[in-house]
């Protein structure tokens, strides 16, 4: 009897502690300050009740040019109320002056919601979800296009690595790397003028002459399928379909 008591009790508890989570969802996957616009601006819906947004940006670790370019960038507004069912604009500005001019900047997005406290509400677990998204300044003048960026990348091979170079100027993300049906990466980005070093061990069917599967994401977040075809340590460019 003793026990069955206490299997309801800790019920009661559990229930009585359910999550109250808002609900926040941003109008787009990625922000691009295109051709040294100085402004970009961002939509955030709110389809729960009452919360509190916070934004800001960070460099998350990146390339030294990025991480430097930050403090040139501000948010507005940082910390906001937002009423339930509502949409709250948020813009991004650079102040003209600091960010590399012959080469893309990346920096992270980072949205907070932090739900309101209700007096009748004391039991009930509050739970701030954080959502991150890239931002791009790309200034005036760069030359080619992200899709460009993409059709020149260089892969290579070395025993248990394989290399990615990125020439452009661009940041080039890809998603689902694959090769025979094991996947190498979920993610990545590679900075313009640099090499990505992505481990490719024996035990994951990877060799010098593998076949790669992958897609990269375009400036609208869509995901567009390439292949590549491994030969060694020489270059090799993405296949035409």
């Amino acid at each position: 009897m003793l026990r069955l008591i206490s299997l309801i009790c800790a019920l009661v508890l559990t229930l009585a502690a359910q999550p109250s989570v808002a609900s926040i969802a941003l109008n787009t996957t990625r922000v691009i300050l295109a051709n040294g616009k100085n402004e970009a601006s961002f939509g955030v819906r709110n389809m729960g009740g009452e919360i509190l947004i916070q934004s800001w940006l960070d460099a998350d670790n990146s390339t030294d040019s990025n991480a430097r370019a930050l403090q040139h960038f501000a948010l507005t507004p940082q910390l906001v109320r937002v009423r339930a069912d509502s949409e709250q604009v948020v813009r991004i500005l650079y102040e003209g002056v600091g960010a590399p001019s012959d080469r893309e900047s990346m920096l992270w997005l980072n949205v907070q919601e932090i739900p309101q406290r209700v007096a009748s509400e004391q039991s009930t677990l509050q739970l701030a979800i954080l959502q991150r998204i890239k931002v791009f300044y790309r200034p005036p003048g760069l030359p080619g296009s992200l899709e460009q960026a993409v059709q020149n990348l260089e892969w290579s091979y070395s025993p248990a690595t394989i290399r990615i170079a990125n020439s452009s100027p661009y940041h080039v993300t890809l998603a689902h790397v694959t090769t025979n049906g094991q996947q190498l990466a979920q993610s990545l980005v590679i900075p313009p003028g640099e090499t990505y070093s992505l481990a490719a061990s024996a035990n994951q069917n990877v060799g010098p002459q593998s076949q790669l599967s992958y897609s990269y994401i375009t400036d609208f977040g869509a995901y567009i399928r390439q292949r590549v075809q491994l030969n060694g340590a020489q270059p090799s460019k993405p296949l035409s379909d």
